[in-house]
């Protein structure tokens, strides 16, 4: 019984973490870790990657920010997996930039991502009045004059 003036004492949910045990094993193992590191740097989405080795995404991010808080034994993983990423990237970049050598189609679209403000499509269509204020010939007027086409023809 308690005695007056002291606290009572808290009423504590199963799921708090004062209650909650050890919790399961962690699949993380040193082979899974290679694994899926390997996934990521030949171009696999962390996402998919876990898919494929049946491990929710969410795991694999948990990893990721328990080793970049400097949790044992994710450290390694969370360097891994960014430089799996950064290898990922390196060698999509690398073939559209050899590949600009032979198709201008490539430089040019590598640019306008790289540089948009230099290199971006700069088309912009200034119509006066609002589409369904127009008649079917003035919408076909402007869209001609910005060197489009109307996708579906008007309707009668």
């Amino acid at each position: 019984m308690r005695q007056s003036g002291e606290s009572p004492e808290p009423i504590l949910p199963p799921w708090s973490p004062c209650t909650v045990g050890a919790g399961r094993p962690t699949l993380y193992t040193p082979t899974l870790h290679a694994t899926i590191c390997a996934l990521v740097a030949a171009g696999t989405p962390i996402r998919t990657a876990a898919r494929q080795q049946r491990i929710g995404a969410r795991t694999l991010y948990d990893w990721r920010d328990k080793g970049l808080a400097g949790v044992e034994p994710y450290v390694a993983f969370a360097a891994d997996i960014d430089s799996a990423l950064a290898h990922a990237e390196t060698s999509v970049v690398t073939t559209i930039v050899a590949t600009t050598q032979a198709d201008w189609k490539a430089g040019a679209w590598w640019l306008e991502r790289r540089f948009p403000t230099r290199y971006g499509s700069k088309q912009h269509m200034r119509i006066e009045k609002s589409p369904p204020e127009m008649t079917d010939a003035e919408l076909e007027e402007a869209i001609a004059a910005h060197g489009y086409v109307r996708a579906l023809p008007p309707t009668a």
